[in-house]
């Protein structure tokens, strides 16, 4: 039995099992970055990275912050909110409202920070993403994101010549004549 050119050729098992493994690691990592970089931006704010512990549990040295705008006339105690502090943001949960005052504190800190103005409010925070100042890293760096954009074509690349490859390797094996 000789296949026609129109028939699909068997892939085996364990190059269906690798391309799905990367097509699911794909999908979560462009996920991740567009959680991290995009959606913010989406909502009309920024992605920040904290470095400090002043917020664990809640947020992590390492883990970024989709910070979006707020109407500083509009928080309240227990939201979680981004605000400017001579040259540095500071990102810290309301414990109090006093008038055009706010008084903040860090979910690991005992003592609150000194009252900041209602206008020194920037952002509040949407969501935290885990992690996510390795993505910042990874897109930061062209070199490294020259590497990814690179590694991503590589990829779909090979995902379509090895499906060719293995069909022309196929219809060769099934063309030769039969051994007896």
């Amino acid at each position: 039995m000789t296949r026609t050119r129109h028939e699909k050729a068997h892939v085996p098992w364990w190059l269906h099992t690798v391309r799905g493994l990367l097509a699911v690691l794909g999908i979560a990592a462009l996920g991740f970055v567009v959680s991290v970089h995009l959606i913010p931006v989406l909502l009309g704010g920024t992605s920040l990275t904290i470095s400090t512990e002043s917020m664990v549990p809640t947020i992590r040295p390492g883990d970024s912050i989709a910070a979006v705008p707020v109407d500083s006339d509009k928080v309240q105690v227990g939201q979680m909110i981004v605000y400017q502090r001579g040259g540095q943001l500071v990102a810290h949960r309301i414990i109090a409202i006093d008038g055009d005052e706010i008084t903040t504190r860090g979910d690991a800190l005992r003592a609150p920070d000194a009252a900041v103005p209602r206008d020194a409010v920037r952002w509040q925070v949407a969501y935290v993403v885990p992690g996510g100042a390795l993505t910042t890293a990874w897109t930061s760096n062209p070199i490294i994101a020259l590497w990814l954009i690179l590694g991503v074509g590589a990829y779909a690349t090979a995902w379509i010549f090895v499906d060719a490859r293995v069909g022309v390797l196929r219809e060769r094996a099934l063309s030769l004549p039969a051994s007896e």
